[in-house]
Protein backbone atom coordinates (compact mmCIF):
# COMPACT_ATOMS: atom_id res chain seq x y z
CA UNK A 1 0.00 0.00 0.00
CA UNK A 2 1.52 3.51 -0.80
CA UNK A 3 0.24 6.59 0.67
CA UNK A 4 1.59 10.28 0.31
CA UNK A 5 4.40 10.64 2.92
CA UNK A 6 4.62 14.22 3.32
CA UNK A 7 0.80 14.57 4.58
CA UNK A 8 1.42 12.23 6.97
CA UNK A 9 4.17 13.42 8.66
CA UNK A 10 2.07 16.51 8.74
CA UNK A 11 -1.11 14.73 10.78
CA UNK A 12 1.61 12.78 13.37
CA UNK A 13 4.50 15.27 14.27
CA UNK A 14 2.98 15.56 17.40
CA UNK A 15 2.99 11.74 18.22
CA UNK A 16 6.08 10.72 16.76
CA UNK A 17 8.38 12.94 19.35
CA UNK A 18 8.60 10.60 22.51
CA UNK A 19 10.08 11.21 25.46
CA UNK A 20 13.03 8.58 25.91
CA UNK A 21 15.36 10.77 27.96
CA UNK A 22 14.87 12.56 31.63
CA UNK A 23 16.01 15.55 32.14
CA UNK A 24 17.84 17.76 29.98
CA UNK A 25 18.80 21.23 28.65
CA UNK A 26 17.29 23.44 25.76
CA UNK A 27 18.08 24.31 22.39
CA UNK A 28 21.05 26.30 21.36
CA UNK A 29 20.53 29.12 19.51
CA UNK A 30 22.81 30.21 16.50
CA UNK A 31 23.71 33.68 15.27
CA UNK A 32 22.60 33.39 11.57
CA UNK A 33 25.29 35.73 9.36
CA UNK A 34 23.40 36.21 6.28
CA UNK A 35 19.53 37.15 5.24
CA UNK A 36 19.20 34.24 3.88
CA UNK A 37 19.06 30.92 6.61
CA UNK A 38 17.10 28.19 6.93
CA UNK A 39 15.99 25.79 10.01
CA UNK A 40 17.83 22.23 10.94
CA UNK A 41 15.79 20.23 13.20
CA UNK A 42 17.23 17.27 14.64
CA UNK A 43 15.42 13.98 16.28
CA UNK A 44 17.09 10.69 17.22
CA UNK A 45 15.55 7.33 15.93
CA UNK A 46 15.01 3.62 17.38
CA UNK A 47 18.11 1.88 17.52
CA UNK A 48 17.06 -2.35 17.74
CA UNK A 49 18.76 -4.47 20.20
CA UNK A 50 16.78 -7.10 22.29
CA UNK A 51 19.78 -8.56 23.77
CA UNK A 52 19.09 -5.57 26.88
CA UNK A 53 16.32 -4.42 28.87
CA UNK A 54 18.03 -0.62 28.11
CA UNK A 55 20.81 1.41 26.86
CA UNK A 56 21.10 5.05 28.06
CA UNK A 57 23.54 7.45 26.57
CA UNK A 58 23.54 11.02 27.33
CA UNK A 59 24.09 13.55 24.68
CA UNK A 60 25.60 16.70 25.60
CA UNK A 61 25.70 18.82 22.18
CA UNK A 62 25.81 18.33 18.59
CA UNK A 63 27.84 20.23 16.34
CA UNK A 64 27.83 20.82 12.58
CA UNK A 65 30.26 21.50 9.97
CA UNK A 66 29.88 24.08 7.35
CA UNK A 67 31.84 23.39 3.42
CA UNK A 68 34.85 24.92 3.50
CA UNK A 69 33.76 26.44 7.00
CA UNK A 70 33.81 26.45 10.40
CA UNK A 71 32.03 24.33 13.37
CA UNK A 72 28.23 25.21 14.28
CA UNK A 73 27.00 24.96 17.93
CA UNK A 74 23.34 23.46 16.79
CA UNK A 75 21.70 21.64 20.10
CA UNK A 76 23.10 20.81 23.58
CA UNK A 77 20.31 18.64 25.00
CA UNK A 78 22.18 17.43 27.68
CA UNK A 79 19.29 14.43 27.94
CA UNK A 80 19.84 11.03 29.08
CA UNK A 81 17.63 8.72 26.77
CA UNK A 82 17.03 5.35 26.73
CA UNK A 83 18.12 4.13 23.15
CA UNK A 84 15.57 0.92 23.59
CA UNK A 85 11.99 3.06 24.31
CA UNK A 86 12.57 4.78 20.43
CA UNK A 87 10.87 1.87 18.63
CA UNK A 88 7.42 1.45 16.22
CA UNK A 89 8.50 4.80 14.96
CA UNK A 90 8.99 7.13 18.16
CA UNK A 91 11.57 9.88 18.23
CA UNK A 92 13.65 11.79 20.48
CA UNK A 93 13.92 15.57 19.31
CA UNK A 94 17.19 16.60 20.16
CA UNK A 95 16.99 19.72 19.49
CA UNK A 96 15.95 23.09 16.23
CA UNK A 97 17.92 25.93 15.31
CA UNK A 98 18.57 28.39 12.91
CA UNK A 99 21.42 27.88 10.60
CA UNK A 100 22.53 30.22 7.30
CA UNK A 101 21.73 28.64 4.08
CA UNK A 102 24.34 27.08 2.20
CA UNK A 103 26.24 23.04 2.10
CA UNK A 104 26.98 20.93 5.48
CA UNK A 105 29.24 18.20 5.52
CA UNK A 106 29.94 16.39 8.65
CA UNK A 107 28.00 16.39 12.11
CA UNK A 108 29.47 15.95 15.84
CA UNK A 109 28.03 14.22 18.52
CA UNK A 110 29.46 14.96 22.24
CA UNK A 111 28.49 12.29 24.43
CA UNK A 112 28.43 13.49 28.27
CA UNK A 113 30.35 12.59 31.21
CA UNK A 114 27.31 13.22 34.09
CA UNK A 115 23.99 12.02 33.16
CA UNK A 116 20.61 14.36 33.75
CA UNK A 117 18.47 14.14 36.54
CA UNK A 118 15.76 11.82 35.06
CA UNK A 119 15.03 8.60 36.52
CA UNK A 120 15.47 5.14 34.68
CA UNK A 121 12.78 2.02 33.96
CA UNK A 122 13.65 0.48 37.14
CA UNK A 123 12.31 4.00 38.47
CA UNK A 124 16.40 4.62 40.03
CA UNK A 125 18.19 7.51 39.31
CA UNK A 126 20.73 6.90 36.22
CA UNK A 127 24.05 5.45 38.16
CA UNK A 128 26.25 6.93 35.36
CA UNK A 129 25.90 8.72 31.88
CA UNK A 130 26.09 6.10 29.39
CA UNK A 131 25.25 2.45 30.77
CA UNK A 132 23.21 -0.79 29.98
CA UNK A 133 20.73 -2.71 31.74
CA UNK A 134 20.60 -6.31 31.08
CA UNK A 135 17.86 -9.15 30.95
CA UNK A 136 18.37 -9.88 34.42
CA UNK A 137 18.75 -5.79 35.96
CA UNK A 138 21.80 -5.50 36.73
CA UNK A 139 24.18 -2.61 35.72
CA UNK A 140 26.99 -1.99 33.43
CA UNK A 141 28.57 1.13 32.98
CA UNK A 142 29.59 1.89 29.22
CA UNK A 143 33.30 3.20 28.39
CA UNK A 144 33.59 5.51 25.43
CA UNK A 145 36.67 6.10 23.78
CA UNK A 146 36.32 9.05 22.14
CA UNK A 147 32.49 10.81 22.91
CA UNK A 148 33.60 13.04 25.47
CA UNK A 149 36.44 14.84 24.09
CA UNK A 150 36.32 14.66 20.19
CA UNK A 151 32.93 13.05 19.85
CA UNK A 152 31.35 10.82 17.45
CA UNK A 153 31.74 12.29 13.82
CA UNK A 154 29.28 11.59 11.30
CA UNK A 155 29.86 12.21 8.05
CA UNK A 156 26.71 13.32 6.63
CA UNK A 157 26.15 15.92 3.51
CA UNK A 158 23.04 18.19 4.00
CA UNK A 159 21.73 21.31 2.50
CA UNK A 160 20.25 24.33 4.35
CA UNK A 161 18.03 26.58 1.66
CA UNK A 162 16.73 29.58 3.08
CA UNK A 163 13.08 29.74 4.49
CA UNK A 164 12.69 26.03 4.52
CA UNK A 165 13.33 23.44 6.90
CA UNK A 166 15.95 20.46 6.91
CA UNK A 167 15.13 17.27 8.98
CA UNK A 168 17.52 15.15 10.15
CA UNK A 169 17.15 12.18 11.98
CA UNK A 170 20.08 10.08 13.94
CA UNK A 171 19.38 6.14 13.39
CA UNK A 172 21.72 5.17 16.54
CA UNK A 173 22.50 1.35 15.89
CA UNK A 174 22.62 -0.02 19.22
CA UNK A 175 22.90 -3.72 18.08
CA UNK A 176 26.23 -3.03 16.34
CA UNK A 177 27.50 0.13 18.92
CA UNK A 178 27.90 -2.02 21.85
CA UNK A 179 30.56 -4.23 22.36
CA UNK A 180 31.22 -6.62 24.89
CA UNK A 181 35.13 -6.68 26.08
CA UNK A 182 36.34 -9.82 26.51
CA UNK A 183 36.37 -11.77 29.48
CA UNK A 184 36.04 -8.86 32.21
CA UNK A 185 32.29 -8.46 31.63
CA UNK A 186 32.91 -4.52 30.61
CA UNK A 187 30.52 -3.26 27.65
CA UNK A 188 32.17 -0.58 25.66
CA UNK A 189 30.19 1.84 23.23
CA UNK A 190 31.37 2.09 19.90
CA UNK A 191 28.61 4.09 18.02
CA UNK A 192 27.35 3.53 14.84
CA UNK A 193 25.21 6.18 13.53
CA UNK A 194 23.26 6.65 10.58
CA UNK A 195 21.77 10.18 9.32
CA UNK A 196 18.48 10.25 7.48
CA UNK A 197 17.58 13.60 5.83
CA UNK A 198 14.13 13.43 6.20
CA UNK A 199 12.68 15.61 3.28
CA UNK A 200 13.19 13.09 0.62
CA UNK A 201 12.32 10.08 2.68
CA UNK A 202 10.18 7.41 2.42
CA UNK A 203 8.35 5.54 5.35
CA UNK A 204 7.51 1.66 5.47
CA UNK A 205 4.97 0.49 8.44
CA UNK A 206 3.95 -2.82 9.11
CA UNK A 207 2.93 -5.47 12.15
CA UNK A 208 4.91 -8.57 12.62
CA UNK A 209 2.75 -11.77 13.50
CA UNK A 210 3.20 -14.94 14.54
CA UNK A 211 0.99 -17.86 12.69
CA UNK A 212 -1.61 -17.76 14.75
CA UNK A 213 -2.34 -14.04 14.29
CA UNK A 214 -0.89 -13.03 17.67
CA UNK A 215 1.60 -9.66 17.28
CA UNK A 216 5.67 -10.03 18.07
CA UNK A 217 7.21 -7.11 19.79
CA UNK A 218 11.06 -6.83 19.34
CA UNK A 219 11.39 -8.27 16.37
CA UNK A 220 14.35 -6.44 14.08
CA UNK A 221 13.17 -5.02 10.81
CA UNK A 222 16.25 -3.92 8.77
CA UNK A 223 16.80 -2.75 5.44
CA UNK A 224 19.37 -3.76 3.60
CA UNK A 225 21.68 -3.28 0.12
CA UNK A 226 22.89 -6.45 -1.24
CA UNK A 227 26.08 -5.82 -3.46
CA UNK A 228 28.23 -9.07 -4.68
CA UNK A 229 30.79 -7.13 -6.43
CA UNK A 230 31.80 -5.27 -3.37
CA UNK A 231 35.22 -6.70 -3.21
CA UNK A 232 35.38 -6.46 0.32
CA UNK A 233 32.90 -9.37 1.78
CA UNK A 234 31.80 -7.15 4.60
CA UNK A 235 30.67 -4.55 2.41
CA UNK A 236 28.25 -6.93 0.51
CA UNK A 237 25.25 -6.95 2.73
CA UNK A 238 24.77 -3.54 4.19
CA UNK A 239 22.39 -2.35 7.01
CA UNK A 240 20.87 1.09 6.16
CA UNK A 241 18.51 1.38 8.17
CA UNK A 242 16.62 -0.73 10.93
CA UNK A 243 13.83 -0.85 13.85
CA UNK A 244 12.30 -2.78 16.22
CA UNK A 245 8.49 -3.71 16.17
CA UNK A 246 6.54 -2.46 19.19
CA UNK A 247 4.45 -4.20 21.82
CA UNK A 248 1.52 -4.26 19.26
CA UNK A 249 3.88 -5.51 16.64
CA UNK A 250 3.77 -2.29 14.72
CA UNK A 251 7.46 -1.00 13.18
CA UNK A 252 8.23 2.09 11.13
CA UNK A 253 11.41 2.54 8.91
CA UNK A 254 12.22 5.50 7.42
CA UNK A 255 15.09 5.90 4.16
CA UNK A 256 15.68 6.95 1.16
CA UNK A 257 14.37 6.15 -2.28
CA UNK A 258 15.89 2.76 -3.41
CA UNK A 259 15.82 -1.08 -3.51
CA UNK A 260 15.98 -2.99 -0.33
CA UNK A 261 15.86 -6.05 0.76
CA UNK A 262 13.23 -6.27 3.71
CA UNK A 263 13.94 -8.13 6.37
CA UNK A 264 12.50 -9.15 9.45
CA UNK A 265 14.13 -11.75 12.52
CA UNK A 266 13.56 -12.35 16.17
CA UNK A 267 15.51 -15.49 17.89
CA UNK A 268 13.69 -18.34 18.05
CA UNK A 269 11.69 -17.95 14.79
CA UNK A 270 12.46 -17.77 11.04
CA UNK A 271 14.16 -15.24 9.54
CA UNK A 272 11.06 -13.56 6.66
CA UNK A 273 12.82 -11.28 4.02
CA UNK A 274 11.26 -9.50 0.56
CA UNK A 275 12.43 -7.05 -2.14
CA UNK A 276 11.30 -3.61 -1.87
CA UNK A 277 11.19 -0.76 -4.24
CA UNK A 278 11.24 2.34 -2.46
CA UNK A 279 9.48 5.71 -4.13
CA UNK A 280 10.65 9.29 -3.01
CA UNK A 281 7.64 10.72 -0.63
CA UNK A 282 5.31 7.59 0.21
CA UNK A 283 4.32 5.28 2.81
CA UNK A 284 4.73 1.80 2.26
CA UNK A 285 3.00 -1.04 3.69
CA UNK A 286 4.28 -4.71 4.60
CA UNK A 287 3.71 -6.79 7.16
CA UNK A 288 5.54 -9.80 8.32
CA UNK A 289 4.66 -12.98 9.78
CA UNK A 290 7.48 -15.39 11.30
CA UNK A 291 7.03 -19.16 12.24
CA UNK A 292 8.59 -21.02 14.98
CA UNK A 293 12.00 -22.45 14.02
CA UNK A 294 14.55 -25.25 15.17
CA UNK A 295 17.44 -23.46 16.63
CA UNK A 296 20.71 -24.15 17.09
CA UNK A 297 23.54 -22.36 18.59
CA UNK A 298 27.08 -21.06 16.84
CA UNK A 299 29.91 -20.08 19.49
CA UNK A 300 33.40 -19.55 19.79
CA UNK A 301 36.08 -16.87 20.88
CA UNK A 302 37.54 -13.97 18.73
CA UNK A 303 41.48 -13.05 19.11
CA UNK A 304 43.46 -10.58 17.01
CA UNK A 305 47.03 -10.80 16.92
CA UNK A 306 48.61 -7.93 19.24
CA UNK A 307 45.04 -6.73 19.74
CA UNK A 308 44.45 -4.47 22.66
CA UNK A 309 41.36 -4.57 25.20
CA UNK A 310 39.73 -2.32 23.56
CA UNK A 311 40.05 -3.55 19.80
CA UNK A 312 37.03 -5.57 18.06
CA UNK A 313 35.45 -8.08 16.29
CA UNK A 314 32.27 -7.64 14.26
CA UNK A 315 30.58 -11.01 13.19
CA UNK A 316 27.91 -10.35 10.47
CA UNK A 317 25.84 -13.51 10.30
CA UNK A 318 24.36 -14.00 6.67
CA UNK A 319 21.93 -16.55 5.27
CA UNK A 320 22.73 -17.21 1.40
CA UNK A 321 24.76 -15.05 2.00
CA UNK A 322 22.71 -12.46 0.88
CA UNK A 323 20.93 -10.95 4.22
CA UNK A 324 21.97 -10.93 7.54
CA UNK A 325 20.12 -12.15 10.36
CA UNK A 326 22.24 -10.99 13.48
CA UNK A 327 25.48 -8.93 14.38
CA UNK A 328 27.58 -9.31 17.25
CA UNK A 329 30.71 -6.94 18.33
CA UNK A 330 33.21 -8.57 20.56
CA UNK A 331 36.75 -7.04 21.74
CA UNK A 332 39.68 -8.82 21.68
CA UNK A 333 39.93 -12.07 23.34
CA UNK A 334 36.42 -12.52 23.91
CA UNK A 335 33.34 -15.13 23.48
CA UNK A 336 30.19 -15.53 21.44
CA UNK A 337 27.11 -16.89 21.69
CA UNK A 338 24.46 -16.90 18.90
CA UNK A 339 21.49 -18.69 18.48
CA UNK A 340 20.00 -19.12 15.08
CA UNK A 341 17.41 -21.13 12.98
CA UNK A 342 18.61 -24.59 11.63
CA UNK A 343 20.59 -23.49 8.04
CA UNK A 344 23.83 -23.29 6.61
CA UNK A 345 25.12 -19.31 7.34
CA UNK A 346 27.71 -17.33 5.99
CA UNK A 347 29.78 -15.63 8.84
CA UNK A 348 31.48 -12.69 7.90
CA UNK A 349 34.60 -11.43 10.27
CA UNK A 350 36.12 -7.99 10.45
CA UNK A 351 38.27 -5.98 12.21
CA UNK A 352 40.30 -2.66 11.48
CA UNK A 353 43.60 -3.58 9.72
CA UNK A 354 42.92 -7.02 8.85
CA UNK A 355 41.41 -8.80 5.63
CA UNK A 356 38.12 -9.59 5.85
CA UNK A 357 37.11 -13.52 7.17
CA UNK A 358 34.32 -15.64 5.53
CA UNK A 359 33.57 -19.38 7.24
CA UNK A 360 31.03 -21.33 6.16
CA UNK A 361 28.45 -23.02 9.48
CA UNK A 362 25.96 -25.10 9.68
CA UNK A 363 23.06 -25.00 12.20
CA UNK A 364 21.98 -28.02 13.20
CA UNK A 365 18.66 -28.33 15.25
CA UNK A 366 19.46 -28.24 19.36
CA UNK A 367 23.66 -28.60 18.49
CA UNK A 368 26.20 -26.09 19.28
CA UNK A 369 28.52 -25.59 16.46
CA UNK A 370 32.01 -23.72 17.60
CA UNK A 371 33.61 -21.41 15.55
CA UNK A 372 36.64 -19.80 17.12
CA UNK A 373 38.52 -16.67 14.84
CA UNK A 374 42.01 -15.49 14.99
CA UNK A 375 43.16 -12.48 13.38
Amino acid sequence: MRNNLSTWLLFTATILFFTACGGGGSDTEVNVENNNSGTLTLSMLDAPADDYNAIYVTIRNIRVHEKGGRWRHVASPHATCNLLELVGGLRQHLGIVDLDEGEYNQLRIILGETPDDGINILSETHPHANYLIDTSNDYHPLKVPSGFTSGIKVIHKFHINGNETTDLVLDFDASQSIVKAGGSGKYLLKPVIRVLTENDAALITGKVDDPAGGTIANATISAQVYDPSASDPRDRVRVIASSLSNASGDYTIILQPGTYNLVAVKKGLTAASREVEVPPDTILHEDFTLDLADTGTIDGTLSITGGSSEQHVSLSFRKNGEIEVDFVSVAHDGEYSIELAEGTYTVVAFTYGWTTQEHQVTVTAGSNTTLDITF
